[in-house]
């Protein structure tokens, strides 16, 4: 006969902490108590109406409600999830989604903590469910994102979402795209060639709620060689149009077609506005309660001020890795799991609790029993007795990681976004530039062939002059030296000419508006040789040794010609970048690999070499070593993902002191290349 099932208590003291608690959370919490593997009965606590809008009263009525409710996508999930707590079995966090009372789905995350007796025997299991529609909504919203990026860099200027104008160097708007029209609702033929100073007075101003600010904030950096500062206004069209929130900055443009110039930036902020407004007042209804998925509670006793005891929840091992028995053997297991540069931190929101202060919260970063680093949010509810004297403080523990990635997620789009528009306003200027030399190479490259022809018609004269009278003065030295060197001149100015205008066309090449796709015939010798040419002013400046091996076995392969060229660009950037001292050697070349049909290409340099303990975060966004130098950590992140697009990967090879080799294999010719 089995033994009869143990129900463990808690004292009314316990309990009524507990519930107060309890009273923080949205979240819903039941209990399944089970007997010889079979459910004896369920509790569900009073957050079951917060995420279902099902009551206490509804459950009772109803035993199948828990399944009912469960979409009908889903109820085979959710039954096996039920299973296998039934079992005894790990019972991993489910995601699935609901009917809502109120006829709507929404998503929730059910996770399943079991209680076992000392044989192990499973006697209930506690469940948590957590309201995660927000959530899914942003991964949503966060795909969308991805996609208008992506947009944006195939057509990053016309079909950008931010509206651009460029104010030529005598104050004449010279350029406005689509989204700049769209903003201030004037067409591009009421813009063009109109002086900025006046139509901002005239016409502009008056779109915006507060036209005098908006004026002078506007006429003060056209006044100044600074970028302005990010302000922001709001647009009110009438009744015509929907009316939007407008931010807007502008910078000087230094040099090329444009100088004395600005380029103008006009985003719509109008969404991030009303989320800010929904966020503030979520957080004003809301302030006193928890708003994520918590599974780890502990409960520190204190006494005068000092802690006498700490009790650690079941959900402790969810979140840490570390169960009750490690925190009991190691008091201090507490702080030591904390990453140490957040250590004072936590320490300092232990000693307010130990106060009295409330309420307490403090995300920061835990080191798993795993060795992964993860983010919690830890919040602190105080206990005090009747003279205000704190007796103890219960402490609710959740698991942010994923939210901290996409936040980060969402940091880098934006940061690619921002550098995407500067590459747009670089491809502009270059263009300009290139133009504005290309002119005079071409005159010079003409008169060189001119001159040419007449030195070759006048020498004849000028040698029998010199055989009949002897030596004579040309330019301050005797022809007989000068003869020769003539040629050499006019030799070498048309070879610098032909140069400067090989190097013109590869910039206008670069600076072309990149269309994004990965459908063009692709020679790989020629992308590396247009980007040495391109940075071939630094390798000069850098290097003492310079090689380059091309394999003419190469064949043409399908990708983005300008995309390839921006990674060899940046390799070899950061590999003269990291040749300070020593031999200063830098190499690049290319080989096809017939075993495999893949094309490899290296750039290996004698430098500084990298660190191991950087080397195993070199393509993490926004990492770098080289932050005072300006170095943003995009290069190699945005370069890795342009490989992995292609197919291919890269490697990233160093040790300090003996140099950097960095290697890239890409697919070699396909029958649709060819």
């Amino acid at each position: 006969m089995d033994s009869p099932v143990k129900e463990y208590t808690i004292s009314l003291e316990e309990e009524k902490r507990y519930k107060q608690l309890i009273n923080y959370l949205t979240d819903y919490i039941y209990t399944v108590w089970v007997e010889n593997g079979r459910v004896r009965k369920t509790v569900h606590g009073p957050g079951c109406i917060a995420v279902t809008g099902y009551s206490l009263t509804d459950y009772e009525q109803d035993p199948e409600l828990w399944l009912r409710m469960v979409h009908e996508h889903d109820r085979k999930a959710v039954s096996e999830q039920a299973s296998l707590a039934l079992a005894g079995k790990d019972v991993p966090p489910l995601e699935h989604r609901i009917v809502h009372r109120d006829g709507s789905t929404r998503w929730v995350r059910n996770t399943v903590v079991l209680r076992t007796d000392e044989q192990g025997k499973v006697y209930a299991y506690d469940g948590l469910i957590s309201d995660i529609t927000a959530q899914k909504l942003a991964e949503r919203k966060l795909r969308s994102s991805e996609k208008k990026y992506r947009s944006l860099i195939n057509d990053v200027l016309e079909s950008s979402q931010v509206g651009i104008s460029i104010i030529d160097g005598e104050g004449r708007y010279a350029w406005v795209n689509h989204a700049f029209e769209e903003y201030l609702g004037i067409s591009r033929n009421d813009i063009l060639g109109r002086d900025a100073r006046s139509m901002v007075s005239q016409t502009l101003k008056s779109i915006f709620a507060h036209p005098d600010r908006f004026e002078q904030q506007v006429i003060r950096g056209y006044d100044s060689d600074r970028i302005t500062e990010n302000f922001e206004f709001y647009a009110n069209y009438g009744k015509k149009r929907k009316e939007r929130w407008l931010e807007y900055w502008s910078q000087p443009i230094q040099a090329g077609l444009y100088a004395g110039g600005r380029i103008e930036h006009l985003a719509d902020i109008t969404e991030q506005k009303m989320m800010l407004e929904t966020v503030v007042e979520s957080e004003l209804r809301h302030k006193q309660l928890l708003h994520h998925l918590t599974d780890y509670i502990y409960t520190v006793k204190v006494e005068k001020g000092h802690p006498l005891d700490t009790f650690h929840g079941p959900g402790c091992v969810a979140v840490t890795g570390y169960t009750q028995e490690d925190f009991a053997i190691n008091p201090d297991l507490w702080i030591e799991m904390v990453y140490p540069p957040d250590r004072n931190q936590v320490k300092a929101l232990a000693a307010r609790a130990l106060q009295g202060e409330e309420p307490l919260n403090l995300e920061h970063r835990i080191i798993h029993r795993d060795n992964t680093i993860r983010w919690v949010k830890s919040t602190i509810v105080v206990r005090k007795d009747k003279t205000g004297a704190v007796v103890s403080y219960d402490g609710l523990i959740t698991d942010i990681t994923e939210r901290k990635q996409a936040e980060e997620l969402a940091s880098l789009r934006q940061q690619q976004l921002i550098q995407a528009d500067k590459m747009a306003t670089l491809g502009i200027l270059v263009a300009g530039v290139a133009h504005e030399i290309n002119n005079p190479n071409n005159f010079i490259l003409l008169n060189t062939k001119l001159i040419n022809r007449v030195w070759k018609d006048t020498e004849p004269i000028l040698r029998d002059y010199y055989n009949e009278h002897g030596d004579f003065v040309v330019a301050g030295m005797p022809y007989s030296r000068a003869k020769n060197m003539v040629d050499e001149l006019l030799s070498g100015i048309h070879k610098g000419s032909l140069r400067i205008q090989k190097i013109i066309s590869s910039l206008k090449d670069f600076a072309k508006q990149d269309t994004g796709t990965l459908d063009q015939s692709v020679d790989i010798n020629k992308v590396v040789e247009e980007a040495i040419l391109i940075v071939n002013n630094l390798i000069k400046k850098r290097s003492q040794t310079f090689e380059v091996q091309y394999d003419p076995r190469i064949k043409p392969i399908r990708g983005n010609y300008q995309k390839l060229e921006q990674v060899i660009i940046n390799l070899i950037t950061n590999a003269c970048q990291a040749l300070k001292t020593g031999t200063k050697k830098l190499l690049v070349k290319t080989t096809f690999l017939d075993e495999k049909n893949q094309i490899e290409i290296v750039i290996e340099d004698s430098g500084i070499g990298i660190d191991s303990d950087d080397l195993k975060h070199i393509f993490d966004p926004f990492f770098t070593t080289k932050r005072e130098e300006g170095g943003t950590g995009l290069g190699l992140s945005i370069s890795f993902n342009i490989i992995k697009d292609h197919g291919g990967e890269l490697y990233i090879e160093s040790e300090p002191g003996q140099g950097t080799r960095a290697r890239i294999r890409l697919p070699g010719q396909t029958e649709e290349a060819g």
